[in-house]
């Protein structure tokens, strides 16, 4: 389980982070896990790009967003801190194609709003990788 906590949150920053990163991203994957209640089936799906409408999965993705600052504490995408987490390795045209496409996204609620993103961010990287972020 621990594994698939770590490989998610890599999904969502990448690697060339400090150790100490790392071990940040890992507690913050850990919290959310627990707090959204997420099974283990559901967020390996979700690591291999199945992102099922599910409240926990929504759950887990808001509340993984909060703690990486890239969802401000009123549910809304920090959109400055979103496009200085897309990966250099994704052309100017790839980047402002998800921002324009996907930033502005809002859900009924916090949880909803993080999963459109994800969801949106994902299909525009059909390549998606656990290096597309930063």
């Amino acid at each position: 389980m621990k594994s698939i906590i770590v490989l998610f949150a890599l999904i969502v920053i990448s690697a060339g982070l400090t150790a100490k990163e790392e071990e940040k991203i890992k507690e913050f994957a850990k919290e959310c896990r627990t707090s959204s209640g997420i099974e283990r089936e559901k967020l390996e799906k979700l690591r291999n790009g199945d992102i099922e409408d599910d409240p926990k999965v929504k759950d887990f993705i808001s509340c993984l967003f909060k703690k990486l600052s890239l969802q401000k504490s009123d549910g809304n995408i920090d959109q400055d801190i979103f496009k200085s987490k897309l990966s250099s390795k994704l052309t100017e045209a790839e980047k402002e194609t998800i921002i324009n496409d996907c930033i502005n996204l809002k859900g009924s609620n916090d949880s909803e709003t993080a999963f459109l993103l994800y969801k949106c961010y994902r299909s525009k990287t059909p390549s998606h990788n656990a290096d597309l972020l930063v």
